[in-house]
């Protein structure tokens, strides 16, 4: 890419200029060409080359194997080489380098440093049938130059392209500066759309929190967010008058004893603004209809990545029935029954001097099915969700042991834990907990459980899609780096980290769609997860790549483990042949060895095994769309077979080796194997293609090319597929090539194809005889097919007249 990049911008006018000067000068001719052996750029040609050695096949297959080895003779540490072509000419050439990239080299030459032997080039004259009175003339053209003058020639030609270079460099940072502003707005531009699909998910689970929840920004206190449980609660939502200042007094928050508008400093969304967590239970407010609700309020700051705070948040419920029950406790029994026994919430007093509870209100039947005289008579442990209980326990003695250090506190201690139901389920609860001595001196925790089952939902919700990957449902990069921190602890040596990359994935996309590449890493994922112990942690980390993370595993082990995983693949080979993965595996046996060095080693394990699998496998897959497409379609297994035939015939009349004869048969044979990416319904559809299936069709070479390209076996003929459809006027598809441009195994197959094509069978049009379809390949040659090979194929295939 950046190759293509420096040549685009390389000044090739002042070179141009440069060079003909040069030539004019000295009489040296140049040349500038990239790495591939293409003409950028040159200046002169010395007559024995253009009009002798570049025209015979033999001859310019020599320039050609000399370009190439000279352009491989350059060392790093010279500036230019000489080389005696293959021809018999002295040749000579440097690098051009821009920015450390060697791009392109510098030749001249075509010159020699000493008088030339006669008796030489006669023989060649007489070897290749050139003319040898024209081929001596041109000889005695080409000039006798010493070495040394040579050498201070290229020298100050060589100083003379370094500033063309450094002009090329300058233009390029001016360019990568572009690309860089460029690429910046379209990752803010990405980055808006995730913000906004973001927003959206935060916003429905706000509607279903069963809470309030209100942001605003910091320092302005402006207000940015208040869900559909705050506008109830507060009775209004976003007011945008609001500041920092007037926020307790526009929202009319009161304290709960003295009545008096809250203080800023005090507030939790002010709190948070300055970095401070809070939590108050005395706080009233006055919605719109003109009623006080008094509110629990927790508040956090919400800072950036760089830990800074940009926001504060609130979330509150309304305590005011709450408030309502204790303060009705403390006036008498009967108002604290009325109250409890139609609360929703389940209120309960558990006695620790007795280890037993004394009152559960009946809320406790719609809560978790019980009846209140079951759950009396049950204990501690039997309110607790065995999971959670020892939990529960822990936080029971925290919270004992702060209110017997500090009795005279109103402390209310709230916990979010699970409850068993009736049905066998568990539920979310948050219990709000205060303890308190009753009349005869026993010590009792009173506590209101709220079902906030929803709530912990819609958490587990969120937190599934920070660390689950949405395709495999195994764990994401974000969880495996996390997880990666914890578990690199000498508690869990040896640790192994296999790397595993699935074969074929871009493969199997280009032929059959990117919905076949993710059941693809679908089944790989749940082979994974079904060799995997609990303990052992899987993460798809990219696009092909998965990571296990094993504590407590050595060499032995871990081998073990990757012998399931292929006998695994290997069963499931059996009814999907293109699955495949490349394992590899790393151990760290001691803590001082470096996590990143073991990731690095088991990627690279993974890598040579890959190079090794890879090459079959891609074959296999071939093999596999091949197959595919011909059960798709019977008429292409039969058209691929007459078109790989018809192509052999052709280049068996053209003289071609049978090494080049076999290559085009099996072009011929794979021509098509790009219409595995096209639709059934347009491939075996009855009548004739409209516009768009026509444009579809029409994908069907660059499809094929894409499939074999990777293929080191089918690379080369990979460019045949992709050129098969072009013309020889230029009016083909997909690059438009012309002439021969074109590279004659695919102008041979366009031969084949459009003859097998019109005199077979298709739905859109009547079966043409092989007399009228020669007829169009004799009209159509020098406009669609190469003359000469339509030529070969009527005269020498068909054996009928030109």
């Amino acid at each position: 890419m950046m190759k293509i990049k420096i040549l685009d911008y390389f000044d090739f006018e002042k070179a141009n200029t440069l060079l003909e000067g040069f030539n004019q000068s000295t009489g040296f001719v140049t040349a500038i060409l990239d790495l591939d052996g293409n003409i950028l750029s040159k200046s002169g040609w010395r007559q024995i080359c253009t009009d002798f050695h570049r025209k015979n096949p033999e001859t310019s297959l020599n320039c050609n194997i000399s370009d190439t080895v000279l352009a491989s003779k350059i060392k790093e540490d010279e500036n230019f080489h000489f080389y005696n072509c293959i021809n018999g000419l002295v040749d000579v050439n440097s690098p051009i380098v821009i920015r450390g990239e060697h791009i392109a080299n510098l030749y001249s030459g075509q010159l020699f440093f000493e008088e030339p032997d006669i008796s030489y080039f006669k023989k060649q004259a007489e070897k290749y049938g050139f003319d040898e009175t024209s081929y001596l003339d041109a000889l005695s053209k080409v000039p006798v130059v010493s070495k040394e003058k040579v050498e201070i020639a290229m020298k100050f030609l060589l100083d003379i392209i370094q500033m063309i270079i450094e002009m090329t460099a300058e233009k390029l940072d001016q360019i990568e500066l572009n690309e860089v502003i460029s690429k910046s707005e379209k990752s803010l531009f990405e980055s808006q759309v995730q913000l906004k699909n973001q927003n959206n998910l935060i916003s429905t689970l706000l509607k279903l929190l069963p809470i309030g929840v209100f942001m605003v920004e910091a320092p302005s206190g402006m207000p940015l967010v208040a869900n559909e449980m705050a506008k109830k609660i507060l009775g209004r939502g976003i007011l945008p008058d609001v500041t920092m200042h007037n926020l307790g007094e526009i929202y009319q928050a009161y304290k709960s004893e003295s009545g008096e508008h809250y203080p800023p400093d005090e507030m939790p969304i002010i709190l948070g603004m300055k970095g401070i967590s809070s939590h108050v239970d005395d706080m009233i407010v006055i919605d719109s209809s003109g009623v006080n609700r008094h509110l629990e309020v927790f508040g956090t700051s919400v800072k950036d990545e760089n830990e800074k705070i940009w926001a504060s948040l609130v979330s509150f419920i309304d305590i005011t029935e709450r408030k309502k029950s204790e303060k009705a406790l403390r006036k008498s029994e009967e108002k604290y029954r009325l109250i409890t026994e139609n609360a929703s919430d389940v209120i309960s007093v558990y006695n620790l001097s007795k280890n037993k509870f004394t009152y559960v209100s009946p809320s406790i039947l719609s809560l978790r099915g019980f009846t209140v005289e079951e759950a009396i008579n049950g204990n501690f442990e039997d309110a607790i969700s065995p999971d959670h209980i020892d939990l529960a326990k822990i936080n029971m003695s925290n919270n004992l042991s702060d209110f017997l250090n500090n009795p005279e506190t109103k402390n209310i201690y709230i916990d979010e834990i699970q409850q068993p139901c009736k049905n066998g389920s568990n539920i979310w609860v948050e219990i709000s907990t205060k303890f308190k001595y009753n009349a005869e001196g026993e010590l009792e925790a009173i506590s209101i459980s709220r079902n906030i089952d929803e709530r912990k939902k819609a958490e587990e919700i969120m937190k599934h899609l920070s660390y689950y990957d949405q395709l495999t449902n195994l764990y994401n990069r974000r969880f495996y780096e996390e997880e990666l921190k914890r578990m690199d602890a000498e508690r869990n040596l040896p640790i192994t980290l296999i790397m595993a990359d699935v074969n074929g994935l871009k493969l199997t996309n280009d032929a059959f769609g990117h919905q076949a590449g993710d059941i693809l890493l679908q089944k790989i994922a749940r082979i994974l997860k079904k060799e995997c112990r609990a303990d052992e942690i899987i993460s798809r980390i990219g696009g092909d790549e998965f990571v296990i993370l094993m504590p407590k595993c050595d060499t032995v082990q871990a081998r073990l483990f990757i012998d399931r995983i292929n006998t695994s693949i290997l069963k499931e080979k059996e009814i999907n042949p293109i699955l495949s993965i490349s394992i590899g595996y790393a151990v760290k046996e001691t803590i001082s060895q470096n996590m990143n060095r073991i990731y690095k080693d088991a990627e690279d394990n993974m890598y040579r095994h890959k190079i090794s699998e890879s090459l079959s496998m891609r074959s296999q897959t071939i093999d596999f769309i091949l197959n595919s497409l011909f059960e798709k379609s019977n008429r292409e297994r039969l058209h691929s077979d007459r078109v790989g035939k018809i192509c052999e015939t052709i280049a068996s009349n053209m003289n071609l080796n049978q090494e080049d004869i076999q290559q085009i048969k099996i072009a011929g044979l794979l021509h098509d194997i790009g219409k595995i990416g096209i639709s059934d319904s347009i491939l075996n559809k009855e009548g004739k293609l409209d516009e768009y299936e026509w444009e579809e069709m029409k994908k069907h070479s660059e499809i094929g090319y894409r499939i074999l390209s990777p293929v080191h076996e089918f690379s080369e003929l990979s460019k045949y597929v992709l050129s098969h459809q072009e013309r020889w006027d230029g009016e083909g598809y997909p690059q438009k090539l012309k002439s021969e441009v074109i590279p004659i195994q695919s102008r041979i197959i366009a031969v084949a194809d459009a003859f097998d094509a019109m005199t077979e069978h298709r739905s859109y049009r009547n079966i043409m005889s092989e007399t009228e379809a020669i007829a169009e390949i004799r009209k159509c040659a020098g406009t669609q097919f190469d003359p000469e090979i339509a030529r070969i194929f009527i005269e020498k295939v068909m054996h009928m007249s030109w």
